[in-house]
């Protein structure tokens, strides 16, 4: 019980910290131009940022992975030779760390940040803008699982692949592709999904090929379904049918019901934007190539999330999943369009005002899951 009463005053905190990362930068964003002193993310002091954003990961006790690999720590620290689902890169860092879990999830999660900085830098973003999206839209939903540093480092090696240095195009394809290979062969097994779809963010999305995707919608829910259902209703994957597995979230609670209405209206607001800007070619300025690359895979991604969430077998886990791996792209594209100033002010703020309401629902809501159900 005591245990329970630390955890519940530590996520208390760790909502206070969500806040106080993101409210100065979003004053930044509304009001920064008329005072010098809100200039918080220069070049000088980012770094300051990138260490708190790794310390709230770290630190995040609000889902229940932290205790879930806490408790693999511990049982690998007594029985070495004990089986897990985790990839062996993590059964060796565990090893090396001498089941330290601080320092594990230190090297983790301090090294997805940093791919996320390079991400940033490497397509010349505004770091004021990118980290206010990337802490609203993505920080909450990796903050948790290894899967982060996969993830990460996959978007920085397809970055190198869609954007590569011109004075080094062949290595930095070559490094591209490896980085994408490692991350989804050896980090997590989930990512291994991204792998097979990238090679469709090649494709372009006309205004045409997007309403034959909705068109095709029903008829790839039935095929696919009757597919999988045929194909794994008797199999077992590695580390107990891990992609397929079920992992249902109490969707009927109002919190979580909160939380995904404002959450996906705040996306839309911004994404129908973007939409007609790349697609519909209503955008000023000429979008470049990797742009359009990185937007053809977020639509791509959310697509076949889409059509996972109405599978009637193993849907939930693979659907909820790769939904969240698209929101990397998409807070890369919204901070390029929002640096190039094609969305107006008042869209921006709306969106930013629901998503914070989200989140904050959302880490409410795995307060009341500890402190209520005790989960």
């Amino acid at each position: 019980m005591e245990q329970l009463d630390a955890v519940l005053i530590w996520i208390l905190y760790e909502i206070l910290f969500f806040n106080i990362l993101v409210l100065p930068l979003l004053f930044y964003y509304l009001w920064g131009k008329y005072s010098t002193t809100l200039s918080l993310l220069k070049k000088k002091n980012f770094c300051v940022y990138l260490i708190l954003i790794t310390a709230f990961c770290v630190l995040d006790k609000s889902s229940g992975d932290y205790f879930h690999y806490l408790d693999i720590i511990k049982d690998l620290s007594d029985s070495p030779t004990l089986t897990t689902h985790l990839e062996p890169f993590y059964v060796w860092l565990i090893s090396v760390t001498h089941g330290n879990y601080l320092l594990f999830r230190i090297i983790v999660w301090g090294f997805s940040t940093f791919s996320i900085m390079l991400l940033i830098k490497h397509f010349f973003l505004d770091y004021n803008f990118t980290y206010i999206f990337f802490i609203l839209y993505v920080l909450l939903f990796f903050s948790y699982t290894r899967a982060f540093l996969s993830i990460s480092i996959f978007f920085l090696g397809y970055s190198f692949l869609i954007k590569p240095y011109r004075e080094l195009k062949p290595l930095s394809m070559f490094c591209g592709l490896a980085l994408m290979l490692i991350a989804s062969l050896f980090l997590h097994k989930g990512t291994i999904i991204l792998l097979v779809l990238f090679p469709f963010s090649f494709l372009k999305i006309s205004k045409k090929f997007f309403f034959l995707l909705i068109f095709l919608f029903p008829f790839f829910v039935y095929y696919i379904d009757a597919f999988i259902a045929t194909l794994f209703t008797n199999i077992e994957l590695v580390g107990g049918n891990y992609l397929l597995s079920d992992k249902t979230e109490v969707i009927g609670s109002l919190g979580t019901m909160i939380f995904l209405v404002f959450y996906f209206v705040s996306v839309l607001l911004l994404l129908s934007r973007i939409f007609s800007l790349v697609t519909l070619k209503k955008s000023r300025i000429a979008v470049p190539v990797y742009v359009e690359r990185m937007y053809t895979f977020t639509i791509i991604i959310l697509y076949v999330a889409f059509v996972l969430s109405f599978l009637s077998y193993g849907h939930a886990a693979v659907s909820y999943r790769l939904r969240n791996m698209a929101f990397i792209p998409l807070f890369l594209i919204i901070s390029y369009f929002e640096n190039c100033k094609e969305f107006g002010k008042k869209r921006v703020a709306l969106a930013l005002f629901l998503i914070i309401i989200a989140d904050n629902c959302y880490l409410g809501y795995m307060y009341y899951l500890k402190s209520v159900l005790g989960l």
